[in-house]
């Protein structure tokens, strides 16, 4: 958990981050995001100082880290306090230009700034404070601490003397000094360690105590060093600059001052003084990457901000609710308060106003479904309350961003005073006809049946087909989803998941149902629950992907038509967060698979894999794909919805964020 300073001057940072640096991302080798400070950035020359934490550094192995920017729309990616482990007491960067100091670890241990002083001054890292008999007061550090770092690089001018202190005479505490203009002493109650200096230059200064031994180190110098007791600490006050009766103050120039409750090792010194001497040669900075299948490159863009409830916007992925049609891309929502309805946008960018699509009060996105059959769109949409049907509609979605009704809103099930209708998905057979799957809840029964209707017609009307609707199983699900998805000549597919069982299937071969079979393992029991599942048909065969049990593996098995079987199970990702709804989708024109989670390995990243008939990986890019500061849904990465298919080359995903309490509906897209 080294902090490491990064020094870059780059043309490319001013042209394409953010103003303020907001967009700045720092991730290891497996692109787990590392926490940052900014502590200058100017976006009109792209000088970024940052300081990075890093979890491991080896004195004879490389260690990589990636440095991302160029998103427009993420907000502040820091995490200034993270950045500094618990041992700091205070961190202070020195380079604000008036008034209050700040403290940058989690204590708040602020300075205040009296006197003759100079802030904004030219230091050895970015702005520091220069001292001409003035100093910065600083609450008490110490009270028992048996141990302590100081550090601090100083410019002293003849007459400098005390630099960092909470001392108080007699020789209680301890302090760091110039003395007589040609060493710098530590004094630890009454025992003294020097090193001879010459002023008129920078010096990077550490003094540690280890309980029995006092240390002074100097550049790269080897230490001085002395046996001492433990410091009595009774001086209220550490200072900056001066002592407590402020007759011993400092002349020249100080920068990055840091106090720690710990005596730091002689290679976390030494580390830190090769890194602050000279950036540039503690790493190299490999060659800029653009990003190929990805949305960094501008592809990102806000949809709508929603209100209370707009977590749930476009809940589940099972469920889908976004495509492409006649030049648009069309985005079905709930808009946090009482609505369902959709924005349509031609370039990925800006977007139509939010249109409703039905008059029926919405009260959650998983109340409805949609699905594009290349023609019509469809939609199956649930009030959620008992005593309502189910209801179903169909239209033509224009290239003006409007649709063309070919009916009014049918009722595809009858209303029962005792039953409700939970998470249906739609999708359309080979015939063009409107299949939905749903969850069947009798609350006189306490019960919920996995159940599935279809129509005979394919005009926009809904007549419900004999033997329908059909219940898949005689199980009484304590929480159940289905899911249905469209083969060929008639054929489909249904699939019923419950928390923590197997994934179960059941195959419609045009004219009567098959068999049940189960996956290997179940979908997990402890996180998204029977929700984190999604599939796509390559003609009568079904991939699918979902979260497995206990390991959290996020899983792809196919299922094959010919046999009535699902397969091999192969780890996409493994050990995903439990709270994931994978989105799968195909690119239809190359059959590969594309795979998107959200929260692992990183929190707040999208990711997405590539499959290519054998193995799963990521693209350039993907490594992460997204990154936001709080992605949020019903059960945080559960907010996504994706394209079933690929169409005119592009894929698509829908996403929810929060910041502040409000929520935005996000969308990005590949070009393939």
């Amino acid at each position: 958990d080294f902090p490491v300073l990064i020094e870059i001057t780059d043309s490319s940072l001013a042209e394409k981050a953010q103003p303020d640096g907001d967009d700045f991302v720092f991730t290891d080798a497996n692109n787990v995001k590392l926490d940052h400070q900014i502590e200058y950035y100017n976006s009109t020359t792209g000088h970024l100082i940052a300081w990075v934490k890093v979890p491991y550094l080896s004195p004879t192995i490389d260690t990589v880290l990636y440095m991302y920017y160029g998103n427009p729309n993420c907000g502040n990616q820091q995490n200034p306090t993270g950045v500094w482990d618990t041992n700091y007491k205070v961190v202070l960067h020195l380079n604000e230009e008036k008034s209050t100091l700040y403290d940058s670890t989690i204590n708040g241990n602020n300075g205040t700034p009296y006197g003759s002083l100079v802030q904004g001054a030219t230091g050895y890292i970015g702005n520091c404070v220069e001292f001409n008999g003035g100093y910065i007061q600083l609450p008490r550090i110490f009270t028992t601490e048996m141990q302590f770092t100081f550090s601090a690089w100083i410019y002293p001018r003849s007459g400098a003397r005390y630099f960092i202190s909470q001392y108080q005479s007699p020789y209680k505490g301890a302090f760091l000094q110039v003395y007589a203009d040609n060493r710098i002493e530590l004094y630890v109650n009454n025992i003294i360690v020097a090193k001879s200096i010459t002023i008129n230059r920078w010096y990077y200064v550490v003094a540690t105590f280890d309980g029995t031994t006092a240390k002074l180190y100097v550049n790269d110098d080897p230490p001085a060093f002395a046996s001492a007791l433990n410091p009595i600490w009774v001086s209220p006050n550490m200072y900056i600059g001066d002592r407590y009766d402020h007759v011993r103050k400092f002349y020249g120039f100080i920068d990055e001052v840091r106090v720690s409750n710990i005596s730091r090792s002689a290679a976390w010194i030494l580390t830190e003084y090769n890194n602050q001497l000279n950036p540039a040669a503690f790493y190299s900075i490999g060659e800029e990457e653009t990003f190929g299948e990805s949305a960094t490159s501008g592809n990102q863009s806000t949809i709508a901000t929603l209100t209370t409830y707009g977590y749930s916007a476009v809940e589940y992925a099972c469920q889908r609710k976004i495509f492409y049609a006649n030049g648009r891309f069309w985005v079905f929502y709930y808009d946090g308060a009482s609505s369902a309805g959709y924005s349509t946008s031609t370039d990925g960018f800006s977007w139509t106003p939010f249109t409703p699509f039905t008059s029926r009060a919405c009260g959650a996105g998983w109340r409805f479904a949609v699905t594009f059959d290349g023609t019509y769109l469809h939609y199956v949409f649930s009030t959620g309350k008992n005593g309502d049907p189910l209801y179903y509609r169909c239209g033509i979605p224009n290239a003006d961003g409007t649709i063309t009704w070919l009916d009014v809103e049918q009722n595809m099930t009858i209303g029962e005073s005792n039953t409700g209708h939970l998470w249906p998905s739609i999708a359309i057979d080979s015939e063009g006809r409107p299949w939905v799957a749903y969850a069947r809840k009798n609350a006189t029964e306490n019960s919920r049946y996995a159940y599935v209707t279809t129509s005979i017609t394919s005009n926009g009307t809904w007549i419900t087909a004999p033997g329908f609707p059909h219940q898949l199983s005689p199980t009484n699900y304590t929480g159940i989803n289905v899911m249905i998805v469209p083969l060929t000549n008639q054929k489909m597919l249904v699939i019923v998941s419950c928390a923590g069982w197997q994934i179960e299937s059941y195959p419609w071969d045009g004219s009567s149902w098959s068999e049940k079979q189960t996956t290997i393992s179940a979908i997990t029991g402890d996180g998204i629950i029977e929700c984190g599942l999604s599939a796509v048909n390559q003609g009568d065969d079904v991939h699918l992907v979902f979260v497995k049990d206990s390991s959290h593996d996020l899983i792809y098995t196919k299922y094959t038509y010919t046999s009535n079987s699902w397969g091999p199970e192969i780890i996409v990702q493994a050990g995903v967060n439990s709270k994931t709804s994978p989105v799968l989708s195909i690119d239809v024109a190359t059959n590969k698979l594309y795979c998107f989670w959200a929260g692992s390995p990183a929190a707040n990243c999208i990711y997405y894999k590539v499959y290519n008939g054998s193995t799963w990986d990521f693209v350039k890019g993907s490594n992460p794909w997204i990154i936001e500061s709080n992605l949020a849904g019903y059960y945080q990465y559960d907010g996504l919805s994706g394209f079933y298919q690929s169409y005119n080359n592009l894929l698509g995903l829908a996403y929810t964020t929060r910041a502040d309490n409000v929520y935005q509906l996000k969308f990005a897209f590949l070009t393939l």
